[in-house]
């Protein structure tokens, strides 16, 4: 009977990347953390009540990680073009996700049948980046301002991505690269 709540909740985080950009944009920080809460609060229990109702669906699969990307990356070239993102750090992240995204489109032709596999390094750089995300949000509200925890969490961030890298050139980089050469 509930089974489209978790469908439900991913449409609600996909629609809620435009009230977060437009917040940043905007330079209204309170509000881009609470629908950035929001989100997170959001990606949470779809995934919690797709497990419990067993309702996992092909449409949250892939839209899922679809909502995710899309919140992650609108909210760091909001936050990059607000200038509160280095450019650097933009590159760095969106290097890397368009490495995976080419990665996992190429894997999915070349490697067929090829099943997506998650590497915990990608789970820590996702979590490191949302972390990041949030901490520059909150700052940028006057609301958290500690160079340390600031300077760990962009540490551990830039070795994420490293990390996640070398797994996703590890598998399916080599298979794909047998493949090609």
């Amino acid at each position: 009977m509930l089974n489209f709540l978790p469908n439900f909740l991913t449409l609600f985080r996909f629609f809620l990347v435009y009230p977060i950009v437009i917040s940043i944009i905007e330079n209204q920080f309170l509000l881009a953390i609470i629908f950035f809460i929001l989100a997170g609060i959001s990606d949470f229990f779809d995934g919690f009540l797709a497990r419990k109702l067993e309702a996992t669906s092909e449409f949250g699969m892939i839209a899922d990680p679809i909502a995710d990307k899309t919140l992650i990356i609108a909210t760091l070239i909001s936050l990059t073009i607000a200038g509160k993102v280095d450019l650097w750090i933009a590159y760095l992240v969106l290097g890397r996700d368009m490495i995976a995204v080419v990665g996992y489109i190429l894997a999915t032709i070349l490697l067929s049948p090829y099943k997506v596999k998650t590497h915990f390094s990608g789970k820590v750089y996702t979590t490191f980046l949302l972390i990041f995300l949030g901490l520059v949000i909150l700052s940028s509200a006057n609301l958290f301002d500690n160079s340390f925890v600031n300077l760990t969490v962009i540490f551990v961030l830039i070795t994420s991505v490293f990390l996640s890298l070398f797994d996703y050139f590890r598998d399916p980089g080599f298979s794909l690269y047998k493949k090609i050469f």
